[in-house]
């Protein structure tokens, strides 16, 4: 495991914080690619919060159990990529700020808890070996609600949601096998490690 010693130099991150990518995680982060762009986020905007490097950063404690869950996917044919990691408080407000002025709803956002601010949440995406993402809900269609995990349980088993009710199961099952758990919004591709409803640890 790489210790990215000049965390708190250079960036808004503790300094005994890990890079994902350093760690020979797969990464694509959501608020510098779509998510971003949907807010009109910019480069200079990342770099306000203190957001200057491209890397993804986590507490150490939360890289042997996310290699422990990547292998078990592996094992699935299914490849894991990590879109979020740890994010400080003032990218929280910001991205807060940008939706609410676009109208965006903000149900599933979560600036009070901040969980990424923590080090210890990851929000996780699945490819297939041809880095094709894996479908696992209709948003068009379904809306905020589908990404709640059990959004898509019942359907009959010949149908496309109930396809993606068993890859959010898969999913999820593997991530809480390896200690993590869902957090308060119950979205089915955001895993936190230990009970981080009480203070944020660093």
């Amino acid at each position: 495991m790489i210790i990215h010693e000049r965390a708190a130099k250079l960036f808004a991150v503790p300094e005994h914080f890990v890079s994902l990518q350093e760690n020979y995680f797969a990464c694509k982060d959501y608020y510098r690619g779509e998510g971003g762009k949907k807010i009109g986020l910019t480069g200079d905007d990342l770099r306000s919060t203190g957001m200057i490097s491209g890397d993804m950063f986590v507490h150490p404690d939360v890289i042997e159990p996310l290699t422990k869950a990547r292998n078990v996917l592996l094992q699935q044919g299914m490849y894991m990529v990590v879109s979020d990691a740890f994010r400080p408080q003032a990218l929280y407000e910001l991205v807060l700020t940008k939706r609410q002025a676009l109208g965006m709803s903000v149900k599933l956002f979560n600036p009070e808890q901040a969980p990424h601010a923590t080090g210890f949440a990851v929000d996780i995406n699945l490819v297939d070996n041809r880095n094709i993402p894996v479908i696992t809900r209709n948003q068009k269609r379904d809306g905020e609600a589908c990404c709640k995990y059990g959004y898509y349980s019942g359907y009959n088993q010949c149908t496309m949601e109930s396809v993606y009710h068993r890859i959010q199961i898969l999913l999820v099952d593997i991530f809480k096998s390896q200690g993590f758990r869902l957090g308060s919004k119950d979205e089915y591709w955001h895993f936190e490690l230990g009970n981080l409803s009480a203070e944020k640890r660093y």
